[in-house]
C-alpha cells in the first residue's frame, strides 16, 4: 500500500509546469565601463545590452583612443631607437660597456618591444597609414626632441654640445616665437594691442584712373546721401570717369605707457619706511620721506 502510494506521488504530473528559463550573464564592469553606462540616454540603455567588456569600449570609442596613443608610442620608440643607437655607437667606439650598461639597455629594449608587440595584435595604430607617413612623422618628431633639447640632430666631436633651446632664445632678444610642432619663426616683438576707445563711419569718394589706379578726391563725408550727391556731381563734370563712393570706419584708439617712477618699502626688523623715485634705471633711497 504504501509502496503503490509512493509510486503514485512519484509519477503523478506537476500541476503548475514552468519553464525555467536560462539567466543571461550578468557582466561585471569596471567602474569606468559602468560609469559610461549610466551617462548614456534611456533609449540607448534600453535597446543595448552589451555583451563583452569589449563591447562597451568600442561603443564609447576608447578602443580608437587607445589607438591614437599607440600611434604615438610605435613613433616614440622608432626615436628611442635612434637615440639608443647612437649611444651604443660612441659606447662601442671608446668602449665603454662598463659593467651592467649593456644588460640594462637590452632589457629596456626588449621590455618596449614586448609591450608594442602585445598590444599590437589587439589594435592597429598604423590602420590607413602608409610607410612614408610614418618616416615622416618619425624623423619630424626626431627633430623636434633635439630642438627642444637643445641637441645638435647631426653631433661630430669638436662641435658644440649644446645649442640654446627655444625656451632660452625669447629671453635673450626679447622676440616672439611661434613653434609650429617642426620649426621655430621669430614673428615679431611682443607689444600690447592698443584699446578701440570709439568707433565711428564715414565716407570718401575716389577716382579711378586709366592705369587702374585711384585718387581719394573727398574724405570723412557724414552721410551716405551727400557722398553719393557729391560723388554724382562730380561725375557730370568730368565725363568718360568714374567715381566710386568707400565707407570710411575711422577708430579712436588709446595706447597706455608705463614706466616705473617710485618705490617703496617696510623693513623687516622694524624702522621707517623705505620711500624711492625711480629715474632712468638709477635708484636713490632716503628714509621717512620722499626724495
Amino acid at each position: 500500500m504504501s509502496k503503490g502510494k509512493k509510486n503514485k506521488k512519484r509519477y503523478q504530473p506537476a500541476r503548475h509546469q514552468q519553464l525555467v528559463q536560462p539567466q543571461q550573464a550578468t557582466l561585471a564592469l569596471p567602474a569606468k565601463a559602468k560609469e559610461y553606462l549610466q551617462s548614456l540616454p534611456d533609449e540607448i540603455k534600453q535597446s543595448w545590452k552589451p555583451t563583452s567588456l569589449l563591447e562597451v569600449a568600442q561603443m564609447a570609442e576608447v578602443d580608437k583612443r587607445i589607438g591614437l596613443l599607440l600611434s604615438a608610442y610605435y613613433h616614440i620608440h622608432a626615436v628611442q631607437g635612434f637615440l639608443t643607437g647612437e649611444i651604443s655607437n660612441w659606447l662601442d667606439g671608446f668602449n665603454l660597456w662598463i659593467k651592467g650598461v649593456r644588460p640594462a639597455m637590452n632589457d629596456v629594449e626588449r621590455a618596449e618591444d614586448r609591450f608594442y608587440e602585445a598590444m599590437r595584435t589587439i589594435i592597429d595604430p598604423n590602420k590607413g597609414a602608409t610607410h612614408e607617413d610614418y618616416i615622416r612623422d618619425v624623423d619630424s618628431l626626431f627633430e623636434k626632441l633635439m630642438h627642444w633639447e637643445g641637441i645638435p640632430k647631426n653631433w661630430q666631436i669638436g662641435d658644440p654640445l649644446h645649442v640654446k633651446k627655444p625656451s632660452e632664445r625669447p629671453k635673450e632678444d626679447g622676440k616672439l616665437v611661434v613653434d609650429d610642432g617642426r620649426e621655430e619663426k621669430v614673428v615679431g616683438t611682443v607689444t600690447l594691442e592698443p584699446e578701440v576707445k570709439e568707433i565711428r563711419h564715414a565716407y570718401c569718394i575716389s577716382r579711378l584712373n586709366e592705369d587702374e589706379t585711384a585718387d581719394i578726391v573727398k574724405a570723412d563725408i557724414k552721410n551716405f546721401g551727400l557722398a553719393a550727391a557729391a560723388a554724382n556731381r562730380l561725375a557730370k563734370k568730368d565725363a568718360g570717369r568714374m567715381y566710386v563712393v568707400y565707407e570710411q570706419t575711422i577708430q579712436t584708439q588709446e595706447v597706455a605707457t608705463i614706466k616705473p617712477v617710485k618705490g617703496t618699502q617696510m623693513p623687516k626688523d622694524g624702522g621707517a619706511l623705505v620711500e624711492f623715485r625711480i629715474d632712468t634705471g638709477s635708484k636713490d633711497t632716503k628714509k621717512g620721506g620722499e626724495q
